[in-house]
């Protein structure tokens, strides 16, 4: 399962429990995506007789004449072609003739096929749907240990894979309530290769990349205050002005202890407390706690991470 094209449905609306099919086509029927589509299955899926779902005719057309003007033999069928043609373009699929068939919403019950590759280029929000198109690919054949799925619309990453996809009951077709099921855990997309990596495994199975966690909580300075019923915070000012000079005159003893220049203090300050510290440049510096040497060295760590990240992001940017 490869996810290598990702479309924007922002604008696109829901009817009925799935994405609206103007909206949808108009989302997809992109000459990027669509090229997407011809340049991705030439690198992945060349050699594997291919079905590709669409979303409605002009788009499956313009994907089957996209493949033909790469010198792909490709078929087209939907609601209208005639029975006699299906048999045809069946025919010429198993044979070799066409490597890829395009459609729209009619291969994707009753079919077997020796199908080796879905590229599927339809968004759907319907899980009996997805579950249809994919299992298209998933009969099995003589010398088939395994399907090819190129998926240009998202679905696995919204649903999962099907395979996790289970319910206890059969809907009754009478209501669209949500039966809750057991949540499924989503594949990772491999930054390196696209790859949908399963659930819970740092390395990618297809180019070995290893995914490493990072860590994108960022802390801010600030003080907790105690609230009455209608929110307003209690601040005792005597107790603020007799930490922010005792924060002074350790800050003091550390520049003078390890020879920093005199403004440092005086930032640090604002570091803690968001202002200048005007009049406290004559208190006599005094030993830090353990707390102030903490905070001091968080902010050194900090510093150094963020300076790290801003050369990173220069490299790339250059």
């Amino acid at each position: 399962m490869f996810a290598p094209a990702h479309p924007d449905l922002k604008g696109v609306r829901t009817v009925a429990g799935d994405y609206h099919e103007g909206d949808l086509g108009e989302a997809m029927d992109k000459q990027a995506l669509i090229a997407d589509v011809v340049e991705t299955w030439l690198k992945h899926g060349v050699g594997r007789p291919t079905l590709c779902f669409a979303v409605n005719r002009a788009h499956a057309q313009h994907i089957a004449d996209r493949f033909e003007e790469h010198g792909v033999r490709a078929g087209y069928v939907d609601c209208d072609t005639p029975a006699n043609e299906r048999a045809d373009i069946r025919r010429k699929f198993h044979s070799g003739e066409y490597q890829v068939v395009c459609n729209v919403g009619v291969l994707t019950i009753g079919v077997d096929w020796d199908v080796r590759c879905i590229i599927l280029a339809r968004p759907t929000k319907s899980e009996i749907l997805y579950t249809q198109i994919i299992g298209r690919g998933l009969r099995t054949a003589e010398g088939k240990d395994h399907c090819l799925i190129l998926d240009h619309s998202d679905t696995t990453l919204r649903l999962g894979f099907v395979t996790e996809i289970h319910h206890e009951h059969l809907h009754d077709g009478k209501s669209r309530e949500y039966h809750k099921r057991d949540v499924i855990k989503l594949p990772k997309e491999c930054p390196q290769c696209a790859y949908l990596r399963p659930p819970s495994t740092p390395t990618c199975p297809n180019c070995g990349f290893t995914a490493t966690p990072v860590n994108k909580v960022h802390h801010a300075e600030g003080d907790l205050y105690e609230l009455t019923r209608d929110k307003t915070p209690i601040i005792d000012d005597a107790s603020i002005i007799v930490r922010q000079r005792r924060l002074y005159a350790e800050l003091a003893f550390i520049a003078r202890d390890r020879g920093y220049r005199p403004g440092w203090v005086a930032h640090k300050f604002k570091e803690r407390f968001g202002h200048w510290p005007n009049g406290l440049d004559k208190l006599a510096p005094v030993p830090p706690s353990d707390t102030t040497w903490r905070w001091v060295k968080s902010r050194q760590i900090a510093f150094a991470k963020s300076r790290s990240r801003n050369e990173a992001n220069s490299m790339v940017a250059s």
